[in-house]
């Protein structure tokens, strides 16, 4: 685990990481530690994603957009060159590429996704991109824990959580390699309100947001893999589809323990907490390395929800 440094000054981490990076050398790549690209929970309940929103109503509109988003879209020929643009002679190699550019083709971001009839049934689900699925990670209706945990605390239909696997680019770049995710992310944010805008649903993104306790309600531990952007949907008031599924047992929140009748998101996202997580598939990928990177990602979380917003 790391540690938390809370006696900095305000923008140390950013500063040693960004002079750091200008100053950084060659790389130095290990490739037998590289870790897988994708992720997968073998032994999840699985629900199979339309391609299209004409395919399948509200599973149909989450399929396109998850689809726009992370999925296997393209196919790209990689030809193995030497330092000065020669061929070496070796067969090539057919790479699957998504719709978003990544550093390095390593795809270090994953999505969660929570939502409710009659889009899905209700739990939390990770999005499998190779084989177009969403795999059940947590039972239980995580739409309004996540949207209580957000700045706003807005209703809506839909969430989306990005999320970085540190190691998949870190194990080539190093340091340099937290940028390249944050790139990453913020480019991905654009992708999906983009497509989502097409869609017809109204979509908003949220970087402020109690790192931790978003982090638990993923089944994350923060280190190897953590939260760094929710995306919140909302359908137009005219999109009616037949369900598509049983709804689950419905979702009963704690007892409200603050004035007006809401509960306090940590408690609401606590009984949550509690539920069993599926099983991640093996090995999993090594936690963020001490470093700047690491000073600058635990400098930026924030601990607690935001008050009075």
């Amino acid at each position: 685990m790391h540690t938390t440094t809370a006696t900095s000054a305000p923008g140390a981490a950013t500063s040693r990481y960004l002079a750091a990076m200008r100053d950084r050398g060659a790389l130095s790549i290990d490739w037998a530690a590289a870790p897988t690209r994708h992720k997968r929970y073998p032994g999840a309940e699985r629900v199979r994603l339309p391609w299209s929103a004409d395919d399948g109503g509200g599973p149909g509109l989450l399929g396109e957009l998850l689809r726009d988003l992370l999925g296997m879209t393209r196919i790209v020929w990689s030809h193995h060159l030497d330092d000065a643009g020669e061929p070496l002679g070796r067969p090539p190699m057919l790479l699957t590429g998504r719709p978003a550019p990544s550093g390095g083709g390593l795809y270090p971001i994953e999505a969660y996704v929570a939502a409710g009839q009659p889009h899905l049934p209700a739990a939390l689900h990770h999005y499998d991109p190779v084989h177009h699925a969403l795999e059940r990670v947590r039972d239980g209706d995580h739409v309004p824990a996540l949207t209580a945990l957000a700045a706003d605390g807005a209703a809506a239909d839909m969430v989306i959580v990005l999320s970085a696997v540190f190691w998949r680019s870190m194990f080539k770049y190093g340091d340099f390699g937290y940028r390249l995710i944050c790139q990453e992310t913020g480019v991905l944010i654009a992708q999906a309100l983009a497509v989502g805008g097409r869609l017809g649903l109204s979509g908003r993104a949220r970087l402020r947001f109690p790192d931790g306790e978003v982090d638990r309600l993923l089944g994350l531990d923060g280190t190897r893999e953590a939260a760094l952007a929710v995306l919140t949907f909302t359908a137009p008031p005219a999109f009616t589809a037949p369900p598509a599924f049983t709804a689950p047992p419905a979702f009963t929140a704690p007892p409200a323990s603050r004035p007006g009748g809401s509960p306090p998101p940590s408690s609401v996202a606590g009984s949550l907490m509690s539920r069993p997580v599926a099983a991640e598939s093996r090995p999993l990928p090594r936690a963020m390395p001490d470093g700047l990177a690491a000073d600058l990602h635990r400098a930026c979380a924030h601990p607690r929800p935001w008050p009075g917003r």
